[in-house]
């Protein structure tokens, strides 16, 4: 099982999760708008005939007088146990302000 700790300054996120040799990602997702228990999935390049990319998603709540929710899709460069860069797209929603936030992010090692 690989552990990926990988961070942005701007926008400032912090990823830590673990993702296991069946796809599984499990962990903490930490954005300006709280830290979330997030879940997801990932498949490697090459695990598969056509599979050029390491791709993979996650999702999770911040529980709280007011919840908010996170959703990311990326691409990862480098290898599974160790990846040197994530490209990630985010959205967080706010149910306590009605608020819809997305953006992109370069998350590198170090997280």
């Amino acid at each position: 099982m690989a552990q990926w700790k990988l961070a942005s300054a701007n926008p400032p996120l912090t990823l830590d999760v673990s993702a296991d040799d069946n796809g599984g990602v499990n962990g903490t997702f930490v954005t300006a708008l709280g830290s979330y228990p997030v879940s997801g999935s990932w498949a490697a390049s090459g695990s598969l005939p056509g599979r050029n990319a390491s791709a993979f998603s996650f999702s999770g709540t911040a529980n709280g007088p007011v919840n908010t929710f996170v959703a990311a899709v990326g691409i990862m460069i480098g290898p599974g146990p160790s990846p040197a860069q994530i490209n990630l797209r985010l959205s967080e929603s706010s149910a306590g302000n009605g608020s819809l936030t997305e953006s992109t992010a370069t998350l590198l090692p170090g997280g």
